[in-house]
């Protein structure tokens, strides 16, 4: 799942991202008026703005323009895509008001399910936003559906049924009290439209036994930081443990404990001063974890 913090600022441009061949399409004038106008946008209350959307072609058409402009030229990029696994993600268009992903899942390019005939276990967590999903195609799909723990509780996720898809459904799942996760034998194709983030920090479950398995930031920037401070310590990268110490006074907790972690891997008893310090840290979190690593590694 790719989650794009949105914030709406006044006077930002309407339209952050997009490419000139999707502008052509007559729904993305509609897209830029609304984004432009002093109307408030409440994301959950949009369904019917958000399903002409989904229901204009836009996606396919995108699609269509993007094929033409690769056939003419070698040099032809497609702007914002990413591929994880299975799941491929085109960002089609980003405005102040929400971002719009074309998401393809094809498990034929999961070597796992290919090698044993098995589904296998992957980490299930709520959305950080409002997200209107609109499916394009979904033969035999299902999506499963779980809902989290009241707030303020310890995190915990219940799935709660079932639906099989069907081309055109669409669906509103809020941010942080419902999860999904889909279940396909064929390719299944999204349109999926994601409100402005509410939370920066969320849980993630195992989708076999529903049990907590960490937490993931969805503040691009402190997911950044994670990638690269957890890539100097999979090389264990001596040289980068002062540039990763630095981030233990990060403004993000999350930035925070990870950075710390971190360097546990790459020198423990240099690293022990700082998880030494996060015990005081300002976070509960982070001070939660700090005493269960003295505990683990230095008790």
């Amino acid at each position: 799942m790719n989650i794009l913090r949105v914030q709406p600022n006044k006077g930002e441009m309407a339209l952050i991202i997009i490419d000139e061949f999707v502008r052509s399409h007559p729904i993305v004038s509609e897209i830029e008026a609304r984004a432009d106008s002093e109307i408030p946008f409440n994301f959950a209350s949009e369904r019917v703005f958000l399903t002409k959307i989904a229901e204009s072609g836009l996606a396919q058409y995108a699609v269509r323009q993007a094929l033409i402009h690769a056939s003419k030229s070698d040099d032809f990029q497609l702007s914002n895509f990413s591929m994880t696994g299975s799941i491929q993600l085109w960002t089609l268009l980003v405005t102040n008001l929400f971002a719009m992903n074309i998401v393809i899942r094809d498990p034929s390019t999961d070597a796992q399910n290919i090698g044993n005939g098995s589904r296998p276990s992957f980490r299930i967590q709520p959305y950080a936003s409002d997200v209107f999903i609109h499916t394009i195609k979904a033969d035999g799909a299902l999506l499963h559906q779980y809902r989290t723990g009241e707030a303020g509780a310890p995190p915990s996720l219940v799935k709660s049924g079932q639906q099989k898809l069907a081309n055109g459904v669409s669906m509103l799942i809020p941010a942080m009290t419902q999860a999904v996760s889909f279940e396909t034998e064929d390719v299944l194709i999204t349109l999926e439209i994601i409100g402005p983030t509410k939370q920066t920090v969320l849980p993630m479950f195992d989708s076999d036994s529903l049990r907590l398995s960490g937490y993931i930031s969805t503040d691009p920037t402190a997911s950044r930081l994670e990638l690269l401070t957890y890539t100097l310590a999979e090389f264990r990268d001596v040289e980068s443990f002062e540039q990763i110490a630095a981030l233990t006074d990060h403004r993000e907790h999350y930035v925070r404990w990870n950075a710390a972690r971190h360097l546990l891997r790459i020198d423990p008893s240099r690293a022990r001063h700082y998880v030494e310090k996060a015990l005081g840290d300002t976070h509960e979190e982070v001070r939660d974890a700090a005493q269960t690593t003295m505990k683990l590694f230095f008790s």
